[in-house]
């Protein structure tokens, strides 16, 4: 047991390995001659270990040259920026939770789920989680996930479609794919996204990605409020969350500068 433990620390050191080799020749990618040439293996030896980071999405390969996905290259940057992110993205929560009188929650995507990483407080009942910090939730059903998984590339977004097992919690929860991609659409081309009480009968929400450096959003910012209260102000809401996602995504720029 103990060789066989040995044998499978020395592939999972080789793929790392093998990845950083990758990232520090990114730019013009390398081929699989060259991985064997560099780690003195045969190419029969390391090509089960390029398929399997494929296949993890840590790297991709084009023209039979392999270099870092995008996903990787994503989670290093949401890794990177999750500090600066929540210090700059909590004061805006508490001055929306204020104005607004409701819940403010900041969302980091992870993978093709949405993390809640920071949270404001103001509503005059409890209607949601109490314990929300580090949850994880699905993204077709929470405003934060879709303004997320929206801005994605259109491969993350047809993948997500059709690996996502989707679950109706609320009779206002969409569950058909079809349905769902029209609603991606939407909110790619109006800037925000909304959770109709798709999560929690009663509630209701109004989301935002972050847009910064990079291609894809990492961050998305929301207000929560009773269903009634957002009918009777979404347009102001929707303006009230926009200018507070560009102010954080501004802030967030100049950070990574």
């Amino acid at each position: 047991m103990r060789k066989l433990g040995q044998k499978y620390l020395q592939s999972v050191q080789r793929a790392i390995d093998v990845v950083k080799y990758i990232a520090e020749n990114q730019e013009d990618g390398v081929t699989l001659k060259d991985i064997s040439k560099k780690f003195s293996k045969t190419p029969s030896t390391m090509f089960p270990i390029l398929n399997t980071l494929i296949y993890a999405k840590l790297i991709q390969v084009k023209n039979k040259r392999y270099r870092l996905s995008p996903e990787i290259l994503r989670l290093s940057f949401c890794v990177s920026s999750n500090i600066s992110a929540k210090s700059v993205a909590h004061k805006y929560l508490e001055k929306i939770a204020h104005e607004l009188e409701g819940n403010a929650h900041l969302g980091l995507l992870s993978e093709m789920s949405v993390i809640y990483v920071d949270r404001v407080v103001n509503s005059p009942r409890g209607y949601t989680y109490s314990n929300i910090i580090g949850m994880v939730a699905s993204g077709y059903r929470t405003g934060l996930g879709k303004a997320l998984i929206a801005f994605q590339g259109d491969n993350f977004i047809r993948e997500y479609l059709s690996r996502e097992k989707f679950e109706k919690l609320t009779p206002y929860t969409i569950t058909d794919p079809d349905e769902l991609l029209e609603e991606f659409k939407r909110v790619r081309r109006d800037g925000y996204a909304l959770d109709r009480q798709e999560s929690t009968e009663g509630v209701s929400c109004v989301a935002v990605p972050i847009l910064s450096c990079y291609p894809y959003p990492c961050y998305s910012v929301s207000i929560a409020l009773p269903h009634s209260r957002f009918l009777e102000n979404f347009d102001s809401i929707v303006r009230t969350m926009t200018e507070v996602a560009e102010k954080i995504g501004e802030e967030m720029r100049r950070l990574e500068v």
